[in-house]
C-alpha cells in the first residue's frame, strides 16, 4: 500500500441489508493507509434514498440485492434526483450482465463481493472519485464560458453606451503635439493639473510603447484630413491598459489642419473580456476537435476486432459438427486476439480519460533501473515475438529514485510503438545511458517512420498519421507518455525520417541527494 497518506476525509455511505457487509468494508477500509474514510451504513432502501437526497457522502456504495428492491432501482431514483456523486455497485460472483446494466445506467464502476482486495477496492473509489470531480470541472468549465459570453455581451453593450452618451478623455492638440485644451478626465488619467499640460507637448505624456505609432497616426491625419480611431495598448501601474481613442482633425481654411482633437475611452475591461472568451473559445475548438477525432478513432478501431469476433463466432456456431479441432482452436484464438485488441484499446482510452499519470501524482521509490528495463524487454519480446529489442546500458546496474508506475507508462508505449511501427523491421534499439544528474533513455526503430507534416501533431490525443492508417491504434500511446514524462518532470525528444525510422530519447532528471 501506498505510504502517504492523504489529509482528506472520503465520505462513503455503504447501503446493504447485510450487517456482516458492513463490518467487512471497514476492515477493508480500515487496510487502506493512503486516504481517510468515514464509513455510514444504511440497510433501507428509503432511508438510504433520504441520505442521497441529503448529499452528505463523496461516494456511494450500493449492494444489487435490498431485500424486496434492487439496488439498480436506487441508483436509478438517485440520479433521477439530481445526484452527482458517484456510485459503485456491489454484486455477487457470476453476475455480469448486472455489472454491466449497472455501468450502463450510470454507475461508476462495480465490485464482486469477496473478489476484491483492499488495493483494488481503494483504486475503485478513487477513480470513480476523480471522474466525478473531472466530469463536474467539466461542467463547471462550461458554466464559465456562458459567463465569459454574458460578460462580454454586457461589457459591449457598456462599451456602447459610453461611446454613444459619455465624453471621457479629451484634448486638442497643434500637429506639433502642443496642447491647446484637457478636460477634467484627461488631467486625472494623466496625474497632472490642466495649468500643467495646457502649452506643454501632448506626445511626451505618450507612453514608450505607443508613441511611435501615434506620431504616425497624427502625420497620416495631417496628410489626409480624415478621421481616424485606434486602439493603444501600454503598461499603466503594471498592469496592461487599452484606450480606444478617435482623431479628428480641424480645419483652419477647408485644407490645412490647424488642430486635432482627440477623444479616448479606456477599454481595458472590454478588451480582457475579449481574450478570455477567445482563449474559451479556442479551448472549446480544442475540446471538440478531440471529441471528432475519438469519434473516428474509435468507429474504426473498434469496429475492426468486433467484426472478427462476430463472424468468427457466426462460422463456429454453423460448422460447429464439421470442425476439426485444430481448426476450432485456430478460430477460437482469434476471438481471443480481437478481444485482447479491444482490451488495449480499451485501457488506453481510460488511462487518458482520467489522466492517470497527472492525477495520481508523482510517487518515486528505489528502483533498480537496468535491471528493470532488461525485464521490460524481455517481457515484451515474449508478448510479441516477431520483434526482438536489443536493450544496453552502460552500467550493469543502477539504483535511482524514481515512479516506476510512470516509468513503465513511458516506455512501454514507446517500445510498443517502435515494434507496431515497424512490422518489415524485428530489430528494436533500446539503450539507457547514466549520468551524473540524469537518466537518458532510447528507444530506436528502423521503420515507416513519422511523416514531416504529422509531426506537430505527436503528441495529440487521438491524431494518427496518415501512414499509420493500416495499423491498430487508438493514437493515445504518445499522449499517455508525455503526460507521464511531464509528471516525472522528464524531457522528451524525436528525430525522425519517413521510411528510415524514429528516434526517442527520454531524459529523467536524477533527485539529488541533500
Amino acid at each position: 500500500m501506498n505510504g502517504n497518506t492523504s489529509t482528506e476525509t472520503i465520505r462513503i455511505l455503504l447501503i446493504d441489508d447485510d450487517e456482516d457487509d458492513f463490518l467487512l468494508t471497514r476492515r477493508l477500509l480500515r487496510a487502506i493507509d493512503s486516504h481517510q474514510f468515514q464509513l455510514d451504513w444504511e440497510s433501507n432502501y428509503h432511508s438510504a434514498l433520504n441520505a442521497i437526497r441529503a448529499d452528505q457522502h463523496d461516494i456511494y456504495l450500493i449492494d444489487y440485492n435490498l431485500g424486496q428492491w434492487d439496488g439498480l432501482k436506487l441508483m436509478e431514483e438517485a440520479l433521477a434526483g439530481g445526484c452527482q456523486k458517484p456510485m459503485i455497485v456491489l454484486t455477487g460472483l457470476g453476475e455480469r450482465e448486472i455489472d454491466l446494466r449497472a455501468m450502463a445506467r450510470g454507475a461508476a464502476d462495480y465490485l464482486v463481493k469477496g473478489e476484491f482486495t483492499p488495493a483494488m477496492f481503494e483504486r475503485s473509489l478513487r477513480y470513480a472519485i476523480e471522474r466525478s470531480r473531472n466530469l463536474r470541472a467539466l461542467q463547471q468549465s462550461e458554466i464559465r464560458y456562458k459567463e465569459l459570453f454574458e460578460a462580454l455581451r454586457q461589457s459591449e453593450m457598456r462599451y456602447r453606451g459610453v461611446v454613444n452618451a459619455q465624453v471621457e478623455l479629451v484634448c486638442r492638440y497643434r500637429p506639433n503635439g502642443t496642447l491647446t485644451f484637457v478636460n477634467p478626465a484627461f488631467c486625472r488619467f494623466v496625474g497632472k493639473s490642466r495649468e500643467e499640460l495646457i502649452g506643454t507637448s501632448g506626445f511626451d505624456l505618450a507612453p514608450a510603447e505607443i508613441a511611435p505609432v501615434l506620431s504616425e497616426h497624427i502625420e497620416t491625419l495631417c496628410a489626409t484630413r480624415l478621421m481616424s480611431t485606434h486602439d493603444y495598448s501600454f503598461i499603466r501601474d503594471d498592469a496592461p491598459c487599452w484606450l480606444h481613442f478617435t482623431h479628428q482633425p480641424i480645419l483652419d481654411n477647408q485644407t490645412t489642419v490647424y488642430e486635432i482633437q482627440s477623444v479616448g475611452w479606456e477599454i481595458t475591461e472590454l478588451k480582457q473580456t475579449q481574450l478570455e472568451l477567445q482563449r474559451a473559445l479556442a479551448k472549446e475548438k480544442e475540446l471538440g476537435e478531440l471529441k471528432s477525432r475519438f469519434v473516428s478513432m474509435a468507429s474504426h478501431e473498434f469496429r475492426t476486432p468486433l467484426a472478427t469476433i462476430m463472424s468468427t463466432t457466426s462460422y463456429l456456431l454453423l460448422a460447429e459438427h464439421d470442425l476439426e479441432a485444430v481448426e476450432r482452436a485456430v478460430r477460437l484464438e482469434k476471438i481471443k486476439k480481437a478481444a485482447h485488441n479491444m482490451t488495449l484499446l480499451l485501457d488506453d482510452i481510460l488511462t487518458f480519460g482520467r489522466g492517470d499519470a497527472v492525477t495520481l501524482g508523482y510517487q518515486p521509490e528505489s528502483l533498480e533501473v537496468v535491471g528493470y528495463c532488461r525485464r521490460l524487454a524481455e517481457d515484451l519480446e515474449t508478448t510479441y515475438p516477431s520483434h526482438r529489442i536489443a536493450f544496453s546500458s552502460d552500467r550493469p546496474e543502477f539504483t535511482a529514485h524514481v515512479d516506476d508506475r510512470l516509468l513503465h507508462h513511458v516506455l512501454t508505449n514507446l517500445l510498443i510503438n517502435a515494434i507496431k511501427y515497424s512490422p518489415q523491421q524485428d530489430h528494436i534499439e533500446f539503450t539507457l545511458e547514466i549520468e551524473a544528474d540524469a537518466l537518458r533513455f532510447r528507444v530506436i526503430d528502423f521503420g515507416i517512420g513519422i511523416a514531416e507534416a504529422d509531426q506537430v501533431h505527436l503528441f495529440e490525443p487521438f491524431h494518427r498519421g496518415d501512414n499509420v492508417k493500416g495499423i491498430n491504434g487508438t493514437g493515445l500511446g504518445l499522449a499517455i507518455c508525455r503526460q507521464a514524462a511531464e509528471a516525472h518532470g522528464a524531457d522528451i525528444d524525436w528525430q525522425s525520417q519517413p521510411g528510415e525510422g524514429t528516434r526517442f530519447t527520454v531524459t529523467i532528471p536524477l533527485e539529488q541527494e541533500a
